[in-house]
């Protein structure tokens, strides 16, 4: 249904087809937040357990049950209180095996939402994608996934869009979140070019040293000039977070006047470099160019997910699982874009495009 939606708002030519911005927003689902756990969760509520446990049993032994306060208890009371906590236990225990490196926590009323930072605290529930076309900010493609934060949600969004608009070159802005290098070089592959400014994430920044930044890239001698102006040359390959990484390092940091500044390692500073770090580069280059275009960005992707959550009341999902809960997105955003296409044209000349 939305798909033919699309084309109909395609042949009545409201979309632009030239510029995205994507964007993503969380959503509580139906699972509280006292459902959800993860392995510390589960440690202590599993200690807590076997340290009531042991006090229950004391007092079991010793005849003279009393809860808090000076309410006895009979030895069959708290024979079923033992067995309650322990079945209790048991549950937390099976939930804490059911955890790995890939499954990190648990849902139980949905099992496939996860818990997620948002600006007003954390929610257990889903992050929704938007990709929106600059022209009558119409969505042009949606989606949901239980990730936790956007880091590999840009090509795969950029990709919806610019089938479902039948286009071959598009361009794209997304915030920082979206800073991926293997999600740009996949969406340069199939004609989307990315605007993404990099957040400076670097630990020597937060101290007050010199960060990556500060060291330039000499592509012509494969070398990184340092602020002191020595070079760090490639020493060695590593694998790192799913990534290829080259390792760039100085010589004779111990004698330079300004490794105060730089590093306070004994070694010497080294630097990083992925296989295709010269597409963000490029990026980077790109946005210095023409900043008006990401300066679109906040004004087109934030207006229908303001739209949806303040003027229709949407804030959470009704249905459970993540095939149902995409679903349900799918009509939320048809329903935007309807609303949005009936504020644009005519309601006999939609019919008529219908016809």
């Amino acid at each position: 249904m939305a798909r033919q939606f699309t084309l109909l708002c395609r042949q009545l030519e409201l979309f632009g087809g030239e510029l995205l911005a994507i964007d993503g927003s969380k959503f509580a689902a139906v699972n509280a937040r006292d459902q959800n756990f993860n392995a510390a969760k589960l440690q202590d509520l599993i200690a807590r357990a076997d340290a009531r446990l042991a006090e229950y049993l004391q007092q079991l032994d010793t005849a003279d049950a009393a809860e808090p306060g000076g309410v006895p208890l009979t030895k069959n009371a708290l024979a079923a209180k033992i067995a309650a906590l322990q079945e209790k236990q048991d549950w937390h225990k099976e939930l804490l095996a059911q955890l790995d490196e890939e499954q990190k926590q648990v849902s139980v009323t949905d099992p496939d939402t996860r818990k997620m930072p948002t600006a007003h605290g954390t929610i257990v529930g889903y992050n929704a994608q938007l990709a929106v076309d600059a022209k009558h900010k119409l969505i042009a493609a949606d989606d949901v996934t239980n990730e936790v934060n956007d880091l590999k949600q840009l090509a795969h969004i950029a990709l919806a869009a610019k089938a479902n608009l039948g286009i071959n070159q598009v361009e794209v802005v997304a915030d920082a979140g979206y800073y991926n290098a293997a999600e740009v070089s996949r969406c340069l592959e199939h004609g989307i070019t990315p605007y993404i400014p990099k957040s400076d994430t670097s630990a020597n920044t937060a101290r007050g040293l010199y960060g990556k930044r500060q060291f330039k890239y000499d592509a012509a001698q494969d070398v990184y000039v340092c602020p002191a102006g020595g070079a760090l040359t490639d020493r060695f390959a590593t694998y790192e977070l799913g990534r290829g990484l080259r390792c760039y390092r100085a010589s004779g940091c111990k004698s330079c006047a300004l490794k105060s500044r730089c590093t306070r390692n004994k070694a010497n500073r080294t630097i990083t470099r992925e296989a295709n770090e010269h597409l963000m580069e490029a990026m980077a280059a790109r946005l210095r160019a023409p900043p008006h275009k990401f300066k679109l960005r906040k004004t087109l992707a934030e207006h229908p997910f303001g739209t949806i959550k303040r003027w229709f009341g949407y804030t959470h999902f009704l249905l459970k699982g993540l095939a149902k809960v995409r679903c349900e997105w799918s009509l939320t955003t048809l329903a935007y874009n309807l609303k949005r296409v009936l504020n644009l044209v005519s309601f006999e000349k939609l019919m008529a495009a219908v016809a």
